[in-house]
């Protein structure tokens, strides 16, 4: 990833953006995420969904778990602990797999990011001991990576027209899974074609420091289009409409 990343600041203060979250948040309803807490509810559980299902929502992932996988061996790594060759991923593109002992045992699934030839961001539930612990003799770094960018997600039928509005840029040809870098009020991003809601959804990637700018650009970029701040308990109704199950929540084995 290009965009300048500083980790000086540390979770204590919150996902990066916090400060607008918790500023837009009218209940008392928090969800405690790995080290965060975020809105569960802004307003109300029923504009929220709406909001997904009519116009766009803006939701804050930032602490989905991730893991900056580098060196010779990383595409040979992956592809050891994943059901899918990821090796075959394109630079420039994102890839959803299984994570699976050898005897097939689920360990949890996730998004695989080819950033580089030998780069790649993994987002998914906590499982960097079970990465360290499987790591061998393959020639990769393994290195947390959390805390260093912030994950805005766009999702409903307009996230295009406002992501379009945000960045200046056309996205009408951008296909799901694909990666790119944009700029927003100055500050650079990458997108994501994604999104666990069964409507149109874009992942924004964003360096921690320019987390609260890129907030109130795309806030005010949607404006137009209807958009609403969403919480956690929407994003889950809206996956369960949709049919999409989390391993680590609506199932064990």
């Amino acid at each position: 990833m290009d965009m300048e990343v500083r980790t000086t600041v540390g979770v204590n203060s919150g996902t990066p953006f916090h400060s607008r979250t918790a500023a837009l948040n009218k209940t008392t309803w928090w969800y405690g995420w790995t080290d965060y807490v975020i809105p569960d509810v802004f307003t109300t559980i029923a504009d929220e969904l709406a909001a997904v299902r009519s116009t766009v929502a803006m939701i804050d992932m930032s602490p989905l778990p991730k893991i900056e996988v580098t060196g010779l061996d990383a595409a040979r790594f992956l592809d050891y602990l994943s059901v899918r060759k990821t090796s075959a991923n394109v630079v420039g593109h994102a890839l959803y797999t299984a994570w699976c002992t050898p005897d097939g045992k689920l360990i949890t699934d996730g998004l695989v990011f080819r950033l580089e030839e030998n780069r790649y961001i993994v987002s998914s539930d906590s499982i960097f001991e079970w990465f360290m612990a499987n790591q061998g003799e393959f020639d990769v770094t393994l290195r947390r990576c959390t805390d260093d960018y912030g994950v805005l997600s766009l999702q409903g039928p307009l996230s295009t027209a406002t992501l379009s509005q945000a960045t200046g840029e056309d996205w009408s040809d951008f296909a799901f899974c694909q990666l790119r870098f944009a700029n927003i009020d100055g500050c650079q991003i990458m997108v994501a074609r994604q999104g666990f809601t069964g409507e149109v959804g874009y992942e924004l990637w964003v360096a921690r420091q320019d987390g609260p700018r890129v907030w109130d650009a795309v806030h005010a970029s949607g404006q137009q289009f209807g958009i609403r701040a969403a919480g956690e308990f929407a994003l889950v109704l809206a996956r369960l409409e949709a049919g999409m199950t989390l391993a680590s929540t609506d199932y064990t084995n």
